[in-house]
C-alpha cells in the first residue's frame, strides 16, 4: 500500500512540473508588428524573446588577417614533366619547401 501511494505522489509531481513548463519562442524585433504578435502569444502562455536582425559583429569585417596560401604548411603535390607527381608534407611554408626542392634539382 505504501508503494502505491508513493507512485501517486510521483505522478502528481510530474503533472505539476509539466504544467509549469511554458513554451518559449524567439522572434526578430520589427517595430509595431512584434508587439502585436507578443500580446497574442502571451495570451496562450508562450514566452517571447526578441532577437536583432543584425548584430554589431556582423557590421564589422573580420579582424583576422588573410593568410597567403603559399605561407601555410601542409600537404602539397608537385607534378613532374614525365607525368608523375611528388606528394609531400611540410611543417615549413610552401614557398620555402618549393625553393628547397628546386635547389635540390639544381645540385
Amino acid at each position: 500500500m505504501y508503494q502505491s501511494l508513493s507512485k501517486n505522489n510521483n505522478n502528481n509531481k510530474d503533472k505539476e512540473q509539466k504544467s509549469s513548463i511554458t513554451p518559449k519562442i524567439a522572434l526578430p524585433y520589427i517595430k509595431g508588428n512584434t508587439n502585436k504578435i507578443t500580446k497574442n502569444l502571451n495570451k496562450h502562455n508562450i514566452n517571447v524573446a526578441f532577437s536583432p536582425h543584425n548584430t554589431i559583429r556582423q557590421s564589422f569585417d573580420s579582424v583576422k588577417d588573410l593568410i597567403n596560401p603559399n605561407h601555410q604548411k601542409g600537404v602539397y603535390i608537385i607534378p613532374s614533366s614525365c607525368g608523375k607527381e611528388y606528394i609531400g608534407e611540410t611543417g615549413k611554408s610552401f614557398n620555402i619547401r618549393i625553393k628547397e626542392h628546386t635547389a635540390d634539382l639544381q645540385k
